[in-house]
């Protein structure tokens, strides 16, 4: 696909901080820290999600519903982005607080804890109720 084409699918604003090689001609290449956009789309886990994250209206979400079991399996691939440090420890995840821009082709695979918030102490009691997504970006 030729840059035009790219640049009108990736909107993004140029990170130099993160941007891994630098010889893209994408603006946004910073954003994927280290892979291009031009490779597959990024897999993250999180445990909140927001259409703020999509980086355009024009785009859209795929969502479905997952077991634990599957988030787990799948998290073990992805690029952590878990805030809270109950969940980090929960599922053997990096806390990683860094915003998250979404481009079709990325996967978000997101935990979400319900019942209030939970202390930030590290821990997440085992009869907290937690639910799974697997949320697709599509354009």
């Amino acid at each position: 696909m030729n840059r035009e084409k790219y640049v009108e699918l990736h909107s993004l604003d140029f990170d130099h901080e993160n941007s891994a090689c630098g010889s893209c001609p994408l603006d946004e290449c910073g954003y994927y820290y280290g892979n291009c956009p031009q490779e597959e789309g990024k897999l993250i886990a999180t445990n909140a999600f927001s259409g703020s994250m999509v980086s355009t209206e024009k785009y859209g979400t795929e969502v479905k519903k997952i077991t634990e079991v599957e988030f787990e399996e799948m998290a073990r691939f992805a690029d952590s982005h878990i805030s809270h440090p109950g969940i980090s420890k929960r599922y053997h995840l990096p806390v990683n607080k860094k915003q998250i821009h979404l481009v079709p082709g990325d996967e978000v695979l997101v935990v979400y804890i319900h019942g209030g918030k939970l202390p930030m102490t590290g821990k997440v009691p085992w009869n907290v109720k937690l639910s799974f997504e697997h949320i697709k970006v599509v354009a």
